[in-house]
């Protein structure tokens, strides 16, 4: 390790400085804002444009530039207008839309900055014979009361239909309608179809007005001037994008658990229930032996963290899933891309939008413990089983009653409560958006807690004509405390009392009266005696970047980008001074921590991350039916982390402390770290890409997008530091045919897609192919220390990038007026030359004083995956107040290992050959003896094939390659914790202003390696357990599932079996939501735009086999390791918009 230490004291001066920066120019941005607004208030939009024998759309997308509104218009009525010459010069946009729709069959509208083109159609009045009747009404927008012209009404039954459209002034009649029932509804673009049940009479007269909502989703869709991102309808690759809405009122830490359940292909799971817990995510399996987390994309800049953004935050969130959509990250989209659109100010007057959401958590699905009566009993006869003494008499067992249970004293009721607010708005050249987001939450194990604190800010400013540039940054704040262990509660033994009859914590004797065993802190204990002593974690997290971009042409820019971000965190923990007692309160001179050992240790991380980025964007349309986008781009980053550990014992004189070089008491700097337990390491990397996208459809019905990235890092040796990554995609879309006409009163939208390209990975350490030199004191020479250096790795100048080869195949389709949505993809992703840490021999005389063997990086391995993923939607009104919807998510995967640094038989791993690879099966799965019971008595173990040293009471392995005999041969796969099958179903009704919500998530065919199981039985003498261990066999007959017990390391010791193994699939409630919207009449009196009050629950219900804490958990090995389990959260919030 090493000797130079670098004390840092003021670690938050080049946070602050930089973060005052940022700020500083969000200010200026921010009166520029001001300034825009002033200047736009009470102006008429002006257009500037000359051009001749030009298309229609090429004039609206220079409308929008100008003026910022949208204009929504179909792509039928772009295809069949004819070209035009403009010449404007501050000319009014009234003006502008008559002179481009002059001599045309269409007509305008102007609605809340948007443009709504539509096609002229006089209703014509004909000779009614009033023996029918007249049906007659007006359409409005309920949110500002405005008129909506160029709505579509269409009333029909069986046998009549009749179609119109509203005028200027939102008004529609229909002169002459058949006595009957009818169904009338109303549509237009960028609002939801309305539909109402009616009845006329002959010669009546029927008023029939309606209100249309806001269909954000359409609008986002449909406007053709959009800027600078590509149209959903044209997507080739296999994309998943969730809204905000889908997830609005779950009681998530982070953005990443929100989206759990909701995309096809995407595993989530949670990395513990504890406080501020984050997730992991595999996308389509499990493709590396070192790294399979995806790219997070925050507001187009490859940075950041899912844990560190609020649900609140959020606008979209994007999943790239092949290597069409993620090979444009090259090096960085191996394992597929999740980004994440945060909110940003629009275009109008300012906004306030607060949010607040509390609850309580308490403990779920909880597994009852031994009480002390039959702890006792139990350890009584595993001791016996073993040929021991009994360790408790019969009359401490008759006295004992239930004890403690370890785990209902470490249980609390957590409580969570969180704010958003954000002020956000714009003139037609700046938008702003100012936010801040606070949690804080308690957890249901005593002294854990969590609290988080996000500032966001971003800016976007059109300055001139060609000229736009903006500002975003985003600076987290968070601390945690580590609560009391689960593991330590499930285990302790329940004979031992809270506190000794003083009242002092209860820190004596672990397992018995006489302290004979072992002495230990309980659970309770443990979290006293650190309470108070700094044993929590602040973190800090900063991202900032600033945009320029410079239109030369309508059709070409050119934007640069440059981001800083910077993390650190700082763990310090102090272990105090402490005695151990006996049960009666007597100290023991010889047991606990003696003041002289009181221990001090501090963990501080830093990263300081840069990134520019510059991408040249063409985009033009030729002929009006072939359109071409091309980017190319160059990208550079670097990073630099500084890891500094400091470990100091003794020197306290008591047990409060400064840090771990000043005393508390006397405020004197000290100097006694430990020179074995303290390092400094720095490192860097640097990555340089350079990359291009061109995308081209034909009228949006023959598709194909080609990209290609080449990386070069400084992971690798210069021989192999750089790799190309190409990808290609085609999409037909086969609707739009002629020869399809007939079924288009079915199927509204269908295409077909196929990608194929490569990505890559390089998750190895900074410098990977080189030697690690440790430095440190080795013997002493004339009084002295002397250091010397030693290697512990082995170089590989040879390894290379790990590639991963994607196909995919789907569809996409959109049935019955788009009601029903499907999407549909099969794929395969082949992984190759996989990077792994592999042991060299001690041969090379590369190893530690321990005797651990040196390592090496290599490239070992191939694995496949292959899976289909499905998406079905729903969503429909049954009448004009009850609406539904349904989405269903589902995959499947199958993981195989196709090679393994040369392995042709199996390789087994873990501490007690718990799993196994084998080629041709899943990576890493679970290795052992297939239990087929137990054994009832000495003759049944004679007649059949058993172990050695078999006896009654003893689990029974099944003689797997039939020779008459049970050895290591026999172990067998027993399983994998890789789920197959993963599945979401969320679903919607909305009645008046009542909406309820709910989602279904669960993984299917997945097997666990549950530790819980054997924690009495076998190789952990002394422990608690689960109350199942009463159903152990005690005799002949008495169980055929559970063995008999023992205590201690003897014969079934570390023996991996079925019997170990649970099935840990599950489905969870894992959200329901009831809400309600106040009126607009109630709330236009008290001058609030939205108001949304709502109820929910989160884990409600779990329905699973499983018999442990979780079966979502997992440690890195697929193991339960009797973690932190999840809660059942339960919500109120409020949602209110000024």
């Amino acid at each position: 390790m090493y000797k130079n230490y670098t004390i840092k004291n003021c670690r938050c001066s080049a946070y602050m400085t930089k973060f005052l920066l940022v700020m500083k120019l969000t200010a200026i941005l921010l009166i520029a804002v001001i300034m825009q607004v002033n200047a736009t208030i009470g102006k008429a939009q002006k257009v500037s444009f000359k051009e001749r024998n030009t298309s229609l759309e090429r004039v609206f997308r220079e409308i929008k530039r100008q003026t910022g509104y949208n204009i929504l218009v179909s792509g039928r009525m772009l295809n069949t207008a004819t070209r035009i010459s403009v010449d404007f010069s501050g000319t009014s946009l009234d003006e502008v839309m008559e002179k481009c729709l002059e001599g045309k069959a269409l007509t305008y509208s102007i609605t809340d900055r948007t443009i709504i083109v539509r096609p002229k159609e006089a209703i014509k009045e004909s000779t009614v014979t009033y023996a029918d009747g007249v049906v007659s009404g007006q359409v409005k927008d309920p949110k500002k009361g405005d008129a909506l012209p160029g709505v579509t009404i269409k009333i029909e039954n069986g046998t009549w239909s009749k179609t119109a459209m509203t005028d200027n002034n939102g008004n529609y009649r229909f002169p002459a309608v058949p006595e009957g029932s009818y169904k009338i509804s109303f549509s237009s673009i960028g609002f939801e179809k309305l539909v109402k049940e009616i009845t006329v009479k002959s010669g009546q007269q029927l008023t029939v007005n309606a209100e249309l909502k806001e269909n954000i989703a359409e609008l986002a869709q449909l406007v053709i001037v959009g800027y600078g991102a590509q149209k959903k309808a044209n997507l080739t690759a296999a994309v998943t994008q969730i809204d905000a809405k889908d997830f609005k009122g779950q009681s998530a830490t982070g953005i990443g658990q929100a989206i759990q359940g909701r995309a096809a292909g995407v595993q989530i799971y949670r990395d513990g229930g504890a406080p501020g817990a984050g997730v992991s995510i595999n996308i389509r399996g499990v493709g590396s032996f070192i790294n399979n987390a995806p790219l997070i994309v925050i507001d187009g800049v490859p940075a950041g963290s899912l844990d560190l953004i609020s649900p609140d935050e959020v606008e979209t969130v994007t999943i790239l899933k092949d290597a069409s959509a993620a090979a444009i990250y090259g090096s960085n989209g191996a394992n597929g891309v999740i980004m994440v659109t945060t909110k940003s100010g629009k275009k109008g007057e300012a906004k306030l939008n607060y949010s607040y959401k509390a609850g309580f958590n308490e403990a779920a699905n909880m597994p009852r413990l031994l009480n002390a009566t039959e702890y006792a009993l139990l350890q009584n006869e595993a001791r016996i089983n073993s040929g021991r003494m009994p360790l408790f008499s019969d009359d401490q067992i008759r006295n004992m009653g239930e004890g403690t249970n370890w785990r209902d004293q470490i249980l609390q009721t957590g409580i969570r409560q969180e704010h958003y607010v954000g002020v956000s708005g714009g003139a037609p050249k700046v938008n702003y958006l100012v936010s801040a987001n606070y949690l804080d939450e308690k957890g249901i194990a005593i002294h854990s807690w969590y609290k988080r604190l996000n500032v966001r800010t971003k800016v976007d400013a059109h300055v001139g004509e060609k000229f736009s540039m903006g500002i975003q940054a985003q600076y987290t704040f968070s601390k945690s405390q580590e609560g009391a262990s689960f593991t330590n509660a499930t285990t302790f033994s329940p004979t031992i009392p809270l506190r000794t009859p003083d009242g002092r914590p209860g820190v004596y004797s672990k397992y018995d009266p006489s302290g004979a065993v072992s002495m230990g802190l309980n659970p309770v204990a443990n979290r006293e005696l650190t309470l108070g002593y700094h044993n929590n974690t602040p973190k800090n997290f900063l991202l900032a970047t600033a945009y320029a971009e410079y239109r030369f042409i309508p059709s070409l820019k050119l934007r640069s980008n440059v981001t800083y971000e910077r993390s650190t965190s700082l763990r310090k923990t102090f272990d105090p001074s402490y005695e151990f007692r006996n049960y009666e309160g007597e100290l023991i001179a010889s047991a606990g921590r003696l003041p002289a050992n009181r221990t001090f240790k501090e963990l501080y991380v830093e990263n300081d991350r840069y990134l520019i980025t510059n991408t040249l964007e063409f985009n033009k349309t030729f002929n009006e039916d072939h359109n071409l986008k091309a980017v190319a781009g160059y990208e550079e980053q670097k990073s630099n982390w500084d890891v500094m550990y400091m470990s100091r014992v003794g020197g306290y004189p008591t047990n409060d402390f400064l840090n771990i070089g000043v005393n508390a008491t006397t405020g004197v700097t000290v100097s006694h770290m430990d020179p074995n337990d303290s390092s400094i390491i720095p490192t860097t990397s640097a990555i340089r890409s350079v990359f291009g996208r061109i995308n081209y459809d034909y009228k949006g019905k023959y598709l194909f997008e080609a990209v290609a990235r080449r990386d070069g890092s400084s992971k690798f040796a210069p021989n192999n530091r750089w790799a190309f990554f190409p990808s290609a995609s085609v999409g037909w879309r086969i609707s739009a045919e002629e020869f399809f006409s007939p079924l288009k009163t079915i199927v509204d939208d269908l295409k077909f897609r196929a990608s194929y390209g490569l990505t890559g990975n390089s998750g190895i350490p900074d410098f990977g192919f080189n030697s690690n030199v440790v430095i440190e004191d080795k013997y002493v020479f004339n009084n002295n220390a002397v250091q010397i250096g030693s290697f512990n790795s082995m170089p590989n100048k040879n390894i290379r990038w790990e590639t991963n080869k994607l196909l995919n195949i789907g569809f996409d389709a959109a049935l019955l007026n788009q009601r029903l949505n499907i999407t549909l993809d099969a794929y395969q992703r082949k992984s190759e030359d996989l990077l792994t840490q592999v042991s060299i021999p001690a041969t090379t005389g590369i190893s530690t004083d321990e005797g651990v063997l040196g390592t090496q990086y290599q490239n070992v391995g191939i694995l496949k995956n292959r899976g289909i993923e499905l998406f079905i939607s729903w969503k429909d009104k049954i009448n004009s107040d009850l609406g539904y919807n349904l989405s269903f998510s589902g995959s499947y995967n199958q993981n195989e290992l196709q090679r393994f640094n040369g392995l042709t038989d199996q390789q087994i791993l873990g501490p007690a050959g718990e799993y196994v690879n084998q080629i041709g099966r899943p990576y890493r799965s679970i290795f052992g003896f297939k239990s087929v019971g137990v054994w009832q008595n000495a003759a049944e173990i004679a007649a059949n094939p058993h172990r050695v040293n078999d006896q009654p009471g003893d689990l029974r392995f099944e003689d797997v390659d039939g020779n008459g005999k049970v050895d290591e041969a026999d172990r067998t796969i027993l399983g994998n914790s890789i789920p197959k099958y993963t599945l979401g179903l969320s679903g919607g009704l909305n009645y008046k202003s009542f909406d309820f919500n709910f989602l279904l998530q669960g993984d299917l065919k997945k097997d666990f390696l549950q530790y819980g199981y054997g924690y009495f039985e076998y190789y952990l003498q002394n422990n608690n357990n689960y109350a199942y261990a009463l159903n152990r066999w005690h005799g002949e007959g008495t169980s055929n599932q559970h063995p008999r017990l023992i205590a201690g390391s003897e014969y079934l010791a570390n023996t991996v079996s079925s019997y170990f193994v649970q099935d840990a699939s599950y489905i969870r409630l894992r959200h329901v939501e009831l809400g309600y919207t106040l009126p607009q009449s109630l709330l236009g009196k008290i001058k609030i735009s939205a108001l949304r009050v709502y109820a929910g629950a989160d884990n409600l219900l779990t329905f699973t086999k499983y018999y442990g804490l979780d079966p979502e958990q997992k440690d890195t090995f697929g193991r339960d390791a009797i973690n932190y389990p999840q809660a059942r959260t339960f919500t109120l919030g409020l949602n209110v918009t000024f």
